[in-house]
């Protein structure tokens, strides 16, 4: 799923890239911890504030995988301790 996560990666550097306030300051795509289902994390600074995105990206849109995958985000932020938005992506090309 490299391809995939790289390519979300991409749409979603696009997209924060064009909101004034927010600074990307480093991208990750993978995990260096096994099994977080973190699949991109972003750190950016918002207003001058450090931030960090975690997203997680499924080639399904189920509900079932939406959930599971919400869940593990949710789960990987609370362990952190930090504050952190949690992201789902699927990208638009695998309808």
């Amino acid at each position: 799923m490299d391809d995939v996560e790289s390519h979300a990666a991409e749409v979603l550097e696009q997209v924060l890239r064009e909101i004034p306030a927010l600074k990307l300051k480093s991208i990750q795509i993978g995990s260096k911890a096994r099994d977080t289902g973190i699949d991109i994390m972003m750190r950016a600074e918002v207003s001058g504030e450090p931030h960090l995105l975690v997203c997680e990206v499924k080639q399904s849109g189920q509900p079932r995988y939406a959930r599971d995958a919400v869940m593990s985000l949710r789960h990987y932020i609370t362990e952190q301790g930090k504050p952190a938005t949690p992201s789902l992506s699927r990208p638009t090309y695998l309808r």
